[in-house]
């Protein structure tokens, strides 16, 4: 398996696809201003409210939010802090796991 496609992701703006219904797509791909469907698109979130906007710009955001976690791991000391890191950048990177599941990631404060 390879990896995930590179950062920095970005979102389309909002437009209707073939079946009239209103889209967003994430993709690596900035300058998307010509409001058609997102032909190498990694993700196309379905709606035009402010949930699948919202959702949409996370999906967006997870190359860069990945690249964060591993870089704050290196200042955490290990312990229930670690594994809750851990698991999230587990969860992120199923290239690494052998195709296994990655475990629901959990903090316990």
């Amino acid at each position: 398996m390879t990896g995930p496609t590179p950062g920095p992701w970005f979102t389309s703006p909002v437009y209707k696809d073939d079946f009239d219904i209103p889209c967003v797509d994430v993709g690596p791909i900035q300058d998307r201003s010509d409001h058609e469907q997102y032909e190498d698109a990694i993700c196309q979130v379905i709606g035009a409210n402010h949930d699948a906007e919202a959702n949409a710009h996370l999906i967006a955001s997870a190359p860069d939010l990945l690249e964060a976690l591993k870089y704050a791991r290196r200042f955490l000391k290990p312990g229930n802090d670690m594994a809750f890191v851990d698991a999230a950048i587990a969860k992120a990177q199923p290239q690494e796991r052998d195709g296994q599941n990655a475990p629901p990631v959990r903090h316990d404060k």
